[in-house]
């Protein structure tokens, strides 16, 4: 005598496995996420709550547009920038 496995029986093993599979996957993929974020360099850690992250200007904002122009430096063969700020 020979026993099937009906379809029933078939599918709800499927989707135990796929629970279990499920079930290890997020953990795994939430504590992945969660210890990268805790790795970063020694200098974002250091100013980390230093300055606030959603900060706003207080008085006077002014606007400048620094444009770079080669100039030569007493008679140097090397070419040094200036820059002029120029005011809107």
């Amino acid at each position: 005598m020979t026993t099937t496995t009906t379809d029933l029986a078939r599918n709800t093993r499927r989707f135990r496995q796929l629970i279990g599979a499920v079930a290890i996957a997020v953990p795994l993929a939430v504590s992945t996420w969660l210890l990268a974020g805790l790795r970063v360099s020694a200098e974002v850690r250091e100013f980390r709550g230093s300055y606030p992250e959603d900060a706003q200007p207080r008085g006077v904002v002014r606007e400048v547009t620094l444009t770079a122009t080669p100039a030569w430096a007493d008679g140097c063969s090397t070419a040094t920038f200036s820059s002029t700020p120029s005011r809107r």
